[in-house]
């Protein structure tokens, strides 16, 4: 959906298939009923707890693909932010800022 494939599917992929085909089965799962517009929510929440940017700029990527506005994903920035800290949102403006900025 968003043009690339992440890293960390080719690792998973190269050295534990089964592993990424497990993982895989369970979001497939969890979101059969959820709009797909859940997918992304959930990966923005994740990626903003774990400080990973290059998931998050991923999570955002497919969210915008998918429909979700930019203030859906404000909110998914803010509410996580009030576990993380407000300094959380300087790894949020680094990865995502660009994007954001482009949404109307």
């Amino acid at each position: 959906t968003i043009g690339e494939v992440p890293k960390s599917v080719t690792f998973a992929l190269t050295y534990h298939p089964e592993f990424y085909k497990w993982h895989r089965a369970r979001w497939e799962i969890i979101f059969q009923k959820l709009p797909k517009q859940t997918a992304p929510y959930v990966m923005i929440r994740q990626h903003m707890l774990t400080n990973n940017r290059e998931a998050l700029r991923e999570a955002v990527l497919l969210g915008k693909a998918w429909g979700i506005t930019r203030e859906w994903m404000a909110l998914a920035f803010a509410t996580t932010a009030y576990y993380t800290g407000f300094e959380a949102l300087n790894t949020a403006y680094d990865a995502v800022g660009d994007i954001l900025q482009s949404m109307s």
